[in-house]
């Protein structure tokens, strides 16, 4: 673990899995507020959450196929890329419509997140100290995540909707896409137990 924190994909890896949460735990909870602002029914609202949860679920089979061909840094950077396709369809959504479609693609992403973001610790720095490596990053992540929705809700607050805090969460997701392809595996221990490089 002390080795693992001395490199540069220890500090990206964090960073992207930080941001990433951050936008992703405020998306979750302001989405369907955001939806009923824009004039979408309390009911069909909880249609969205369902095409949201559904396809979260559906989607962890293919992206797990994904995972065994593919190296997960490039894996989490092409779910970082689903990810901002929802915020550009949630930005520009006005209906019931609008709404299942980021259902579709919001959801598309987080079945891939609910995988890769489990494995890519072990996947870069092999299994014997993983749980100490994601000890360390979970208790940063502890504080960074929670900060998302509260950010959400303050922008929203003093804006009166939640537009630039999407638009914002849309930059995340692209500077995580950065981050994450250049998180190149250290020397030591280019493992690779899901897949090729």
């Amino acid at each position: 673990a002390a080795e693992a924190r001395k490199t540069a994909a220890f500090l990206l890896i964090l960073m992207t899995t930080s941001t990433m949460f951050f936008a992703q735990t405020a998306t979750n909870l302001h989405a369907i507020p955001h939806f009923q602002e824009r004039g979408v029914a309390f009911e069909s609202s909880a249609f969205i959450v369902f095409t949201f949860a559904m396809t979260s679920a559906l989607m962890t089979f293919p992206w797990g196929w994904v995972m065994d061909r593919l190296h997960i840094r490039y894996v989490i950077a092409m779910v970082a890329f689903v990810y901002f396709l929802s915020m550009v369809v949630i930005v520009n959504a006005e209906s019931l419509m609008g709404g299942i479609l980021f259902g579709l693609t919001f959801g598309f992403a987080q079945g891939g997140w609910t995988v890769s973001q489990r494995i890519v610790v072990p996947n870069y720095f092999g299994r014997r100290s993983v749980g100490a490596i994601r000890g360390q990053m979970g208790l940063i992540n502890a504080f960074i995540n929670p900060a998302g929705p509260l950010v959400a809700g303050a922008i929203r607050d003093v804006t009166g909707d939640y537009q630039i805090a999407f638009t914002i969460f849309g930059g995340v997701f692209l500077a995580a896409i950065m981050m994450m392809l250049v998180a190149r595996p250290p020397d030591r221990g280019k493992a690779l137990p899901y897949g090729a490089r």
